[in-house]
């Protein structure tokens, strides 16, 4: 069983994000993507051959697609998002994408279909969320 992660990170020159393959056991850890961009990405992950990543000071999911040369597919807008993180559903085959600006939960499917999945959260203070087999668990 393999698993893939995506990870943003930090260099001096400009702002990163690795896409990693991981075994089931994490015993074994494979570099599969680096992409290296001047917006600042906050998380990103990794569905069915596509790389999604939020990024600081923009309304936007970029989706990339998920083989190289990673060019940049997709924007997919939301009016007011302040997106703080994102994480992959493999049981709903899904993107969900945790919205501090507008109080919420969005879904992207398969075909980059946007949805609200939660809604009327208290904005501002939301700050990471984690998806275990279908559940949302939502910190703030």
């Amino acid at each position: 069983m393999v698993g893939c992660i995506a990870q943003a990170f930090y260099a001096p020159s400009a702002f990163r994000v690795l896409l990693l393959i991981v075994d089931y056991e994490n015993r074994h850890v494979h570099l599969l993507a680096r992409i290296t961009s001047a917006e600042h990405f906050v998380g990103a992950t990794y569905l069915l051959g596509s790389l999604y990543a939020i990024t600081t000071k923009s309304s936007d999911v970029l989706i990339y697609t998920g083989h190289s040369p990673y060019d940049l597919s997709q924007r997919i807008h939301v009016d007011g998002m302040v997106a703080v993180d994102i994480a992959t559903c493999y049981v709903n085959i899904c993107v969900y994408i945790l919205d501090n600006g507008n109080g919420r939960v969005s879904r992207i499917d398969r075909k980059h279909t946007l949805n609200t999945f939660i809604d009327g959260l208290q904005h501002g203070d939301l700050i990471r969320m984690s998806v275990i087999r279908s559940r949302i668990r939502l910190f703030s």
